[in-house]
């Protein structure tokens, strides 16, 4: 079986069955392209990993003529059909932070099509190209790409990245932070799993159909840089938020939300109609269908009202659309014994509630109206609505915000459970717990600053 070792300016090219190995020598990939097919495999030797940094950064094109735009389309790597395995998992990163000259594009293209997969779990960062003309692209259509330890995507300057998954694809990424313009599309039987998800630079997330779906093991913090149009389901792990003030660039009313960690905390951010569903405005940061928990692994999620959304000054509501029709789709699901937290917040969910499955346009109901004669928690569905109120990740005085106020308190958490729950005896300890591994200690002040710095 034959041997790579060293790979520099060289196109490798494997079908019919080819099977090769590469050499644990191998440390530098520069400007070469590995194009797979009919079920060739490349892997490691066995026993031997190697490492290595792959530089894409000679791979453009000028066509010399300012006048007028060329397209340039460079494949880094592709997989193509069932029983095709690209293995470069010994590659560490992906420096693709060219710098074009003139108006031409190029693009650089790494593909996992009909049945191929690509293993790059050892990439843990990404460099896009540096010119705005520009950008790296991971298309993922019918195959499957492995980027489980990537945890950045930057540029130097404005080039960019595109995530392309469709016909039934399969991407999973590592917790992402993204500092590179970047565009996601999800599209039918198609899934992107995420660590989790965050962004400084400008993001656009398009779930394209109500099959695509986006799993975040963790968090998944919308920052007003970060648009979504969602249209089918994002399963997360941990907490949800967002600083959007504009509806527009937050479409979530045909989402899907599955909430499916222990416990969570969901940001809220509609304007107050009561159960007037025809005078809200496009989405309302609403959401087609809430769902708490699974069936056999309770959640406790709490509903948050951080930043101020649509109208400034006045708390935001929740509206959860449901889908009218026989049978229809109630807009919230609580399952397996799960509990819904909403404290003083407003929460409007349409049920199907008619004999013929039809929903009403001004039905719904208001779920503090359920609560009578004192009541602090009453069942629902398959679990519980209770009118505690859960504090925001880092709220270490329990006033609902995420403020320099909560300094001293995150301090004196740190300092141990004790002497903070003396100062604050209805507040949470864990609430200090930002890293989430079950415990409050200096590990978690830097994502405690994060969190206070905000987006």
């Amino acid at each position: 079986m034959p041997s790579i070792q060293l790979t520099d300016r060289t196109d490798i090219n494997l079908s019919n069955g080819a099977n090769v190995t590469v050499g644990p020598d191998l440390a530098e990939i520069t400007d070469s392209t590995w194009v797979l097919s009919e079920e060739s495999v490349l892997t490691e030797i066995d026993t031997m990993t190697f490492s290595a940094l792959y530089s894409s950064t000679g791979l453009w094109a000028d066509d010399g003529w300012p006048s007028q735009t060329t397209t340039y389309n460079w494949t880094l790597m592709q997989a193509e059909g069932a029983g095709t395995l690209l293995d470069l998992s010994g590659i560490q990163s992906i420096d693709a932070g060219f710098n074009s000259t003139g108006n031409d594009h190029d693009y650089q293209k790494i593909n996992a099509l009909d049945g191929g997969v690509i293993d790059l779990s050892g990439v843990q960062w990404v460099e896009a190209p540096n010119d705005g003309y520009d950008r790296i692209e991971f298309n993922v259509t019918g195959g499957t790409l492995d980027l489980s330890s990537l945890s950045s995507l930057q540029s130097a300057a404005s080039g960019a990245v595109h995530v392309n998954i469709s016909d039934g694809g399969n991407a999973r990424m590592g917790c992402v932070s993204i500092d590179a313009p970047t565009t996601i599309n999800i599209g039918a039987d198609s899934i992107l799993s995420l660590g989790c998800l965050q962004g400084d630079s400008s993001v656009n997330i398009t779930l394209s159909a109500d099959t695509a779906r986006l799993e975040v093991d963790d968090f998944m913090r919308l920052c007003d840089n970060i648009d979504i149009t969602a249209g089918g389901i994002i399963t997360l792990g941990g907490d949800f938020t967002h600083t959007h003030a504009d509806g527009n660039t937050a479409n979530l009313g045909l989402l899907n939300l599955e909430c499916v960690g222990d416990i969570q905390r969901i940001e809220v951010g509609g304007i107050y109609r009561y159960l007037l569903w025809d005078e809200l405005p496009d989405d309302n940061f609403g959401f087609q269908q809430l769902t708490i928990g699974q069936e056999g692994q309770p959640s406790e999620v709490g509903l948050i009202d951080t930043y101020d959304n649509l109208e400034a000054g006045i708390p935001d509501a929740l509206y959860l659309f449901g889908i009218p029709g026989t049978p229809g789709v109630p807009g919230l699901r609580i399952l397996g014994g799960s509990t819904l937290y909403i404290g003083d917040i407003e929460v409007f969910v349409r049920l199907d509630a008619n004999d013929d499955g039809t929903i009403e346009e001004d039905e719904g109901i208001a779920l503090q109206e359920l609560f009578t004669g004192g009541e602090t928690v009453i069942p629902f569905d398959q679990g519980y609505i209770s009118l505690e109120t859960m504090y925001p990740l880092a709220d270490m005085n329990c006033d609902g915000y995420v403020t320099f106020d909560d300094i001293n308190a995150f301090v004196l958490a740190i300092v141990g459970e004790d002497e903070y729950l003396a100062e604050y005896p209805d507040c949470n300890w864990l609430n200090a717990d930002i890293d989430g591994n079950g415990d409050v200690n200096f590990d978690d002040i830097n994502p405690f600053v994060d969190l206070l710095v905000g987006c």
